[in-house]
């Protein structure tokens, strides 16, 4: 059996990669009994989906959700919510997400422009994750432990997001002379993503740093 916590994040340029293959790899094999989900493990979840961008972070959470479907989807409970939110998720996000690889100032500006359309799709997959959770308390303690993991983080980074979308709609008419005096858009974008939560555990992090 291999130990999920040997497996190492060994370059902060892969975000992508860490949510739409190495998180649902290792969620995968935890369910599948290959990989030990252990307090390592544990915190190898939460440090990942932590420093993930929002947009990242919905991804990733997407994904883990259609596999935990298709792992429980033979118990009593009807998931089909769950599939459907996830696959919807998944199609919008990930072309947004693979621009980190391909054109990372596409990726900010899109990002920028979905705040919005993030927070609600965060709180409507935290719903359909509670309702999930507590159908699967008494069928699979794993699963209900890894969607308890999500819900944290899903949580802070819709915080953070709300904040961020307030700080711009309050701040972008008195804004706008000051980003064209230092160089249009691009000022905006980066006021707005410097922008950090005070007193939250989980800092939203500069998107052109691409921690994850």
């Amino acid at each position: 059996m291999i130990n999920v916590a040997n497996i190492k994040r060994d370059n902060d340029n892969q975000a992508f990669f860490r949510a739409d293959e190495l998180i649902p790899y290792m969620i995968n094999g935890i369910l599948d009994h290959d990989l030990l989900f252990d307090k390592h493990a544990e915190n190898i979840l939460h440090s990942v989906i932590s420093n993930f961008d929002p947009d990242m972070a919905l991804l990733c959470c997407a994904n883990i959700g259609k596999i935990i479907y298709e792992f429980e989807s033979s118990t009593d409970c009807d998931f089909s919510f769950m599939i459907d939110f996830c696959e919807r998720l998944i199609a919008y996000y990930r072309p947004i997400c693979a621009l980190e690889e391909s054109n990372p100032c596409e990726r900010e500006v899109r990002l920028i422009s979905a705040l919005a359309q993030i927070i609600e799709d965060i709180e409507d997959l935290c719903d359909n994750l509670e309702m999930t959770k507590i159908a699967l308390d008494m069928y699979s303690p794993e699963s209900s432990e890894i969607i308890g993991i999500m819900l944290v983080h899903l949580q802070s980074h819709l915080l953070i997001v709300e904040q961020l979308l307030e700080q711009r709609q309050s701040n972008y008419s008195f804004a706008r002379p000051a980003a064209e005096e230092n160089g249009g858009d691009d000022y905006l974008i980066e006021e707005i993503t410097n922008l950090q939560v005070k007193d939250n555990i989980i800092p939203f992090p500069c998107m052109n740093m691409n921690k994850a």
